[in-house]
C-alpha cells in the first residue's frame, strides 16, 4: 500500500514539471513573438523567465541568442548559442547561427 501511494505522489510531481514546462513553452513564444515585433527588453525579460523555470531547453537559449543578435550585441549572441549547442549539438540551425554572429565578430 505504501508502495503505491508513493507511485501516486511520484506519478502527480511529473505533472506539475510538465505544467511548469508547458509554462516555459508559451512564455518562450511569447518572448519570440516579442523580438519579432522588435521589443528586446519584454522578449529578454520573457525569454529569461522561460529558462529560470526550464533551464536546458536549448531553443530558449537559441531565441536569447536572436534577441542579442538583433540587438547587435554580438559577442553575448555568441555565447547564448554556444550554451543552445552544448546542450544539443545536433541542430543545424544553431550552428549557422554561430557561423552567422562569429562572421559579425570578425
Amino acid at each position: 500500500m505504501f508502495k503505491r501511494l508513493f507511485n501516486i505522489f511520484r506519478k502527480k510531481d511529473k505533472y506539475d514539471n510538465f505544467v511548469i514546462n508547458n509554462k516555459a513553452v508559451i512564455i518562450a513564444l511569447e518572448a519570440e513573438t516579442k523580438r519579432r515585433l522588435g521589443d528586446f527588453n519584454t522578449a529578454a525579460e520573457l525569454i529569461n523567465t522561460a529558462i529560470q523555470m526550464e533551464n536546458d531547453n536549448d531553443m530558449y537559449y537559441a531565441t536569447k541568442s536572436l534577441i542579442f543578435f538583433d540587438e547587435e550585441k554580438y559577442n553575448a549572441a555568441l555565447e547564448e548559442i554556444n550554451k543552445a549547442i552544448k546542450i544539443n549539438n545536433k541542430v543545424q540551425k544553431y550552428k549557422e547561427l554561430r557561423q552567422k554572429v562569429m562572421q559579425f565578430l570578425n
